[in-house]
């Protein structure tokens, strides 16, 4: 294969890629790419190396001595050794080190930066660091000027240092060319520049003057660059101190907070440095400015010096000015050059705030959230389009500022200050930037202090501003006064379209104010009223405005004071000429309101279809919509159930329904409208010609109401469909209509459900269907018509035409009903769906209308549920679908669905799988046995069917109930089954009888091989042989959940030893047992040393037993006795897990001596057995000499140094074991070294698990070396065994 590119490379170029990475990327991921890598990286001395020395010392490191002794050239290091000796091993360590060249010592204490530089006599470093926590003594001091003495080093960075001139000496001819210290004071500057004479760079964080002192003696100092934070130098000592420095070209300041005054102050110092420093090359400086509420702060103004041309001309020293608008130093403002310097003490450093700028280079203003020490020449102006400062503390002084960035701002469209605390002055500012704004569309001031008077403000601004379209101004405190200033100026103002004043304190003046407003504005839309105090006048007269205005589409009035009944007006006002506003009047009392919008609606041309208003709009609302549906021209369906609507509310809408001509639909269910309402609805519909659906449930009519009804329908020709449910309504009313329905050609829907019709009231309707013949659907649910009523509506559908569907839901019929309605649908007749639920059905009554399945031809739908009719009653449906020719029903509902009854037929056909073409197909019972309930039986039959088509390999049928009778039908399925695999029927109460069905059906069966049983049906010992006798080669038999106490396990154990089929056995939770059993699982089975007890007297007879698995079992020492004696003569178990017992040391020592003999075992688990080391070392000695184990799981045992000693000693000697799990023990890095020594010679062990040890990172090193020497290995497991390690192994797989 052709070598990558990579490797292609130059040698020199490739350590040159090396210099831009870090250590550890080099020496653990670089060098284990490859053997040319790995010999590259070893030529490469160039390594930059940062190191914790705790670690390194403890060897919880990844890097060796000799690479940090000859490669490394920089070091940084944490001195977070925890004793001196350490620390003194680390220095011996360092001073070997031969080619670094730049040393950090970060946290090092004086006693070890003592002893450091007093033995580093061979270190030849060119910079040091020093980051100490404390102010270092003057005797560390003198230690390290010994060392710059004998050294060559050139840069030294000492961050806690003070220089102190009387105490701290320089060494004579320092070769020191940068020096950064903590400390300085202004009077001994010089002494220090004096005694460092090659000194090019000085930086010092602190820069103090002393008693005003102004004498600094003269010196010729190279010094060229000077930086200065935390600087408060005044003028006259900072011209003091230059002067003395005649080389200097760069200087850099950092002013302290505070140290300007004011900005004259700053004025000053700006004619400074253009008078007296104009000699530097390169000038760079920060100002923090704090300005008072009385401060006229203009960024321009302040900026202005600083574009002079010494500036921006001469020497190109370009400033910017700034504020940050949301933090609490929001009364800060920034002067600084670019690019920009970093003050220690800026707590914002890097934080995205918005802020508010100039710069000096172009003086133009800019809003952005850039980070100061990201602004640059070239991004200064980005301004950003949407402002968002919501609760950012802004005062009227912050406004000014913001202010004079939007004035001639030309990208910001959108401005949000809401929740701040800007008063009528803040105000101001802001106006005086809208009016030369050209780009702001959108301001929202919600939540602030402006009032009358800052309304007053913004009125200014929209006078002349053509730009903004949306301003919001709720919750300012403003009222009427600062209203009539806005209105006045939307006399003017052509562009604001949405205007927000909610949550304010409007009363009807304000709203007087914006009507006489909107009589000539042609440009406002959108109005946001609510939560004022705007009264009946106020809302009126917007109303009446609103007539004649053609742009407002929105008013919101939502709680406000517009009282109960006089909101009507409002659209008695509107209604004329009205089109398109909406209005909202939510919150101004009862839900009328909701009328009054509805109304709007049904008065727009563009008024939907159908309107469902459910919101208690009373007699009042029900006037405000009825004098609109009486011009509506567009709406079909009117939905006005349960409104508290009374017959007042019913006479209104009745009149609009006699000159209505568009309602097909009209909904009135839930009021309180009795009789008389239900009359004056009648008596509209004598002239109504187009509804053609009435539903008037719940109205508490009675049979006058039924009365009312029955003549409207001997006249109307347009009702098709009438439900009068739950009113009351009795025989007299029934046979009011029915004479009705006599004369009626129209009417094909009528509903009746939940009233006092009894068998009377059917037969007056079985007469009516005699004749009528348009009559479709029939609801009577809920009623008592009895097995009579029954007798005559079957009567009445022998020759009825045109009856598809009927409904006697809960209506009392038994078996003489079922036999009546058996007798007329066997013959001729249309009835397609037919509901019988929740009546008193039994197996009788279901046989006979099963006989009628067999004979009827139509049909379709027939719910039976709530019946009972039992497993039997199924059964006779099923032999009725069987032998019906025809097969016309395509829906039978026998169980619980989710549907309800008002759902439509597609979704109750999705709700649940229709069992109809199962029943349909099912197969002759081989004998009748009916226990068990309907739900679980039909549940049966769609599983069975899918065993007997062999379209499934598992069934899954736990907790079905499915009783005797399902498992009947199991079984039968079972005899023409030749795939399934697996079966589970737990928890099903199938009985002993469906035991047997089981049993009869399993007989030939050649491919089951997993069967669950439920738990509950083996209480004699009959019935385990029968479980038996089901059972053939080979079968997996699974009896759950049902703990088996240790005085039944031995009944068990007698039953199964005159098996002699049973091959695999799997007892999760139970425990029974097969004398030619191949695999015996006992699990989660505390059935303790005496249970053991007597399986052990099993086990010793069988012959072929290969699996044992005893987990979770509470054996103890003695259990594991009695298990061991009963294995002593076996020779064929290879596997045998004992896990999560209490077997102990004696329980090992029985264990292993019968084992010793054992040549067929190949795994053993003994995990979680409380053995430690005594009994790891028995276990030890048995697999010195063992030659057939592969694998051994010992986790969780408390196994020590000792222990893993012993197993060390035993792998020397073993050449078989391949896997070794010692998860979870007490094994440190001792034992681990001693472990790894003895797998060096091992050439079998494949696996590895020592997760969950302490053996820490020296252990982890240990197994690293191991790896390199054993070949063998595929998976070491060492998780949780460290913290950050760094070495790049965790879990290692050698593919």
């Amino acid at each position: 294969m052709e070598e990558s590119y990579l490797l292609n490379l130059p040698v020199e170029l490739l350590h040159h890629i090396f210099d831009f990475c870090d250590a550890q990327t080099i020496l653990c991921k670089i060098s284990g790419v490859c053997k040319k890598l790995h010999s590259i990286v070893n030529q490469y001395h160039r390594l930059h190396l940062k190191l914790d020395i705790h670690k390194y010392i403890t060897n919880e490191r990844s890097i060796p001595h000799h690479v940090l002794y000859n490669r490394v050239v920089s070091l940084t290091t944490w001195w977070t050794a925890r004793s001196e000796d350490q620390k003194e091993t680390f220095i011996s360590a360092l001073l070997q080190c031969k080619r670094l060249c730049h040393l950090t010592l970060r946290f090092i204490d004086d006693t070890s930066l003592q002893s450091l530089f007093i033995k580093a006599n061979n270190i030849k470093l060119v910079s040091l660091t020093i980051d100490s926590n404390h102010e270092p003594s003057n005797t560390t001091f003198e230690a390290v000027s010994l060392f710059l003495e004998k050294s060559s080093i050139q840069k030294l960075c000492w961050k806690n240092l003070r220089y102190k001139a009387e105490e701290m000496l320089w060494p004579k001819q320092c070769k020191l060319k940068f020096l950064s210290i903590g400390y300085c004071f202004y009077n001994q500057y010089a002494s220090l520049l004096h005694q460092l004479p090659y000194l090019e760079t000085f930086q010092v964080m602190n820069f103090f003057t002393y008693n005003n002192s102004m004498h600094v003696p003269s010196f010729n100092s190279q010094l060229t660059c000077l930086s200065i934070q935390y600087c408060s130098l005044s003028i006259e000592h900072l011209r003091s101190l230059v002067l003395q420095t005649p080389k200097l070209c760069e200087l850099k300041l950092t002013y302290y907070p505070d140290m300007f005054k004011s900005l004259m102050e700053i004025y000053e110092w700006e004619k400074f440095v253009r008078m007296e420093l104009s000699f530097l090359k390169k000038f760079q400086f920060f100002i923090p400015y704090k300005f008072s509420e009385n401060d006229p702060v203009r960024l321009d103004m302040i900026i202005a010096p600083f574009r002079d041309s010494f500036w921006l001309n001469e020497k190109r020293w370009f400033t910017v000015c700034d504020q940050t608008i949301e933090t609490y130093e929001i009364d800060k403002i920034s002067i600084f050059t670019i690019p920009f310097i970093k003050p220690v003490y800026h707590s914002n450093f890097g934080n995205r705030f918005v802020r508010c700028g100039i710069a000096s280079k172009d003086n133009i203003y800019y809003i952005n959230d850039q980070p100061e020490d990201e602004i640059t020449l070239d991004t200064v102006h980005h301004t950003l389009p949407v402002l968002n400062l919501t609760h950012k503390g802004l005062k009227d002084s912050h406004l000014q500022i913001l202010a004079h960035a939007l004035q001639n701002n030309q990208t910001t469209i959108e401005l949000n200050l809401f929740a701040n605390k800007i008063k009528a002055l803040g105000t101001q500012y802001l106006v005086e930037a809208l009016l030369n704004n050209t780009t702001l569309t959108k301001l929202n001031l919600d939540g602030n202090y402006m009032g009358d008077e800052g309304a007053k403000h913004i009125a200014d601004a929209l006078n002349t501003n053509q730009a903004l379209i949306t301003l919001s101004m709720a919750t300012n405190h403003i009222g009427d006064e600062g209203m009539s200033y806005i209105c006045k100026a939307l006399h003017k103002n052509i562009t604001l379209k949405e205007l927000d004043l909610h949550q304010n304190k409007i009363t009807n003046d304000g709203a007087i104010s914006l009507s006489e407003t909107l009589q000539n504005n042609n440009i406002l839309e959108k109005i946001n009223l609510a939560y004022n105090c705007i009264g009946d006048d106020g809302a009126r007269n917007v109303a009446i405005t609103l007539k004649k205005n053609s742009t407002v589409l929105m008013v919101n009035f939502n709680d406000n004071s517009i009282t109960v009944p006089e909101p009507k007006y409002l659209f008695d006002d509107l209604q004329k000429d009205m089109t398109d506003v909406k209005l909202s009047l939510e919150g101004n009392g009862n839900d009328y309101y909701k009328a009054v919008e509805t109304a709007l609606q049904m008065k727009n041309d563009y008024c939907p279809r159908k309107i469902s208003l459910g919101a208690g709009i009373y007699d009042v609302g029900a006037k405000i919509i009825a004098n609109a549906l009486q011009h509506n021209t567009t709406l079909e369906e009117l939905d006005l159930h349960y409104n508290h609507i009374e017959v007042v509310g019913a006479k209104y809408l009745a009149d609009a329904l006699r000159k209505n001509i568009t309602l097909r639909t009209f909904n009135f269910c839930s009021n309180k409208i009795g009789s008389a309402g239900v009359y004056y609805i009648a008596e509209a519909l004598r002239h109504n010609t187009t509804l053609s659906k009435l539903k008037l449930d719940s109205n508490d009519s009675g049979d006058e109401g039924a009365k009312s009804i029955a003549d409207v329908l001997n006249t109307n020709k347009t009702l098709m469909a009438v439900s009068i449910a739950t009113n009351n309504i009795g025989d007299e009313g029934m046979s009011w209509l029915c004479k009705a329905l006599h004369k009626n050609i129209t009417l094909k829907e009528l509903d009746l459900h939940q009233n006092k019709i009894t068998a009377d009231g059917a037969k007056s309707l079985s007469q009516v269907l005699q004749n009528n013949n348009t009559l479709e659907k029939i609801n009577l649910a809920g009623n008592n018509i009895g097995d009579d009523g029954a007798r005559n509506l079957a009567t009445a559908l022998k020759t009825n035409t045109s009856v598809t569907i009927l409904n006697l839901n809960s209506n009392k019929i038994d078996i003489t009903g079922a036999q009546c309605l058996y007798d007329e649908l066997q013959k001729k007749t249309i009835l397609e769906e037919l509901n019988l639920r929740f009546n008193q059905i039994d197996i009788a009554g279901a046989k006979y209308l099963a006989d009628t399945l067999q004979e009827n031809t139509t049909l379709k739908t027939l719910d039976l549920f709530g019946n009972e009719i039992g497993a039997a009653g199924v059964y006779y449906l099923i032999e009725a679908l069987r032998n019906n020719p025809v097969q016309s029903l395509t829906e039978l509902f026998l169980y619980y669905t989710s549907n309800r009854e008002h759902e439509s037929k597609s979704r109750k056909s999705k709700a649940r799988e229709n069992v109809i073409s199962l029943l349909r197909n099912s197969a002759v019972f081989s004998q009748s046995d009916f226990e068990g309930d309907v739900c679980g039986y039909c549940e049966a039959l769609k599983i069975a069917e899918r065993i007997r088509k062999n379209l499934t390999s598992h069934e899954n049928f736990n907790k079905k109930y499915i009783g005797s009778a399902g498992a009947q039908y199991i079984g039968d399925a079972l005899r023409y089954n030749t795939s399934l695999t697996i079966l589970h029927v737990n928890i099903n109460e199938i009985g002993q009888n469906g035991l047997k069905y089981l049993a009869d059906g399993l007989k030939n069966n050649t491919t089951i091989e997993t069967l669950g049983l439920d738990s509950y049906i083996y209480s004699t010992k009959e019935l385990i042989r029968i479980i038996i006798n089901i059972l053939n080669d080979p079968v997996t038999l699974k009896i759950k959940n049902s703990p088996i106490k240790k005085n039944r396990i031995k009944c068990f154990n007698d039953i199964l030893l005159k098996s002699s089929t049973l091959r695999i056995l799997n007892l999760i939770n139970n425990s029974i047992l097969s004398n030619e059993a191949r695999d015996l699982c006992i699990q989660n089975n505390r059935i303790g040393d005496d249970g053991l007890t007597y399986l052990s007297s099993i086990l010793k007879n069988i012959k072929t037993l290969e699996t044992l698995i005893l987990s979770r079992v509470n054996m103890g020492p003695i259990g594991t006795e009695s298990l061991a004696n009963a294995l002593q003569n076996n020779t064929t178990l290879s596997i045998l897990r004992l896990n999560n017992n209490r077997i102990g040391v004696q329980g090992i020592q029985s264990l292993m001596i019968i084992l010793q003999r054992n040549k067929t075992l190949v795994e053993i688990d003994l995990s979680n057995n409380q053995i430690g080391n005594e009994g790891t070392q028995i276990v030890a000695d048995f697999l010195s000499t063992n030659t057939t184990l592969l694998k051994l799981n010992l986790g969780i045992n408390q196994i020590g140094l000792s222990g893993v000693k012993y197993l060390g000693d035993a792998l020397e000697k073993n050449t078989t074991l391949t896997s070794l799990y010692l998860r979870r023990n007490e094994i440190d890095q001792n034992g681990i070294e001693y472990f790894s020594q003895s797998l060096k010679g091992n050439q079998t062990l494949k696996q590895l698990d020592v997760s969950c040890n302490p053996i820490g990172y020296i252990g982890i090193e240990y197994l690293r070396d191991l790896l390199k020497t054993n070949t063998t290995f595929i998976e070491l497991k060492i998780g949780f065994n460290y913290k950050n390690y760094q070495g790049n192994l965790v879990n290692y797989t050698n593919s």
